[in-house]
C-alpha cells in the first residue's frame, strides 16, 4: 500500500515514547515513523509549514506492507496489540479498516468541517467521520518498512 511522509523512511527515536500511556498523540513504539496513507493527508500534519495555496501534496511517497500502527476501530477485531488508542495489525486488517473507515466517513456525515481538507473537496473543507474525529486519525505508525 502507499504512504506519505515528510521527511526520511528510516525509523527515528520517537520523542514522547511513553510505554505506560500510549495515548493518540504518544508514539506507540521507541523508534518508527508516522505517515498517512496516499491521497488522504492530514497537510498540517504531514509538514506544519503546510502551505493550503500549494495543491500537491508535499512529502516522500512509499510502499508499505508489513506491520502497521493505527488508530482505526474497524481494526480492532484482527488486533495484534493494541496500546492506549494505537492498534497494531498486519496489513490486510488496515487496509480493510481503512476501506470501512472512508465508506462511514463519506457515506454518514454530510457535514463538512471548515479549515480541513478532503481529497477532492475544495481547499479548506474535510467530511468529518461520524466519530468526530477527522484526517487526523489516519495518521498510522510503522516501526520498519517493508
Amino acid at each position: 500500500m502507499e504512504f506519505i511522509r515528510q521527511g526520511g523512511l528510516s525509523p527515528v527515536i520517537q520523542k514522547g515514547y511513553d510505554p505506560k500511556m500510549p495515548t493518540f498523540h504518544c508514539p506507540p513504539a521507541k523508534k518508527g515513523i508516522y505517515a498517512f496513507p496516499f491521497g488522504y493527508v492530514e497537510p498540517f500534519l504531514l509538514s506544519g509549514n503546510y502551505n493550503p495555496n500549494h495543491k500537491n501534496e508535499r512529502g516522500r511517497r512509499f510502499q508499505h506492507n508489513g506491520l502497521i500502527w493505527h488508530h482505526l476501530k474497524f481494526g480492532e477485531h484482527g488486533a495484534i496489540l493494541i496500546r492506549g488508542k494505537w492498534i497494531l495489525s498486519f496489513m490486510n486488517v488496515y487496509e480493510e479498516a481503512l476501506r470501512k473507515e472512508l465508506h462511514q466517513m463519506r457515506a454518514t456525515n454530510h457535514r463538512r468541517v471548515p479549515g480541513r481538507f478532503w481529497k477532492g473537496d475544495a481547499p479548506n473543507f474535510q467530511i468529518s467521520s461520524p466519530n468526530g474525529c477527522t484526517k487526523d486519525h489516519l495518521e498510522v505508525f510503522i516501526e520498519k518498512i517493508s
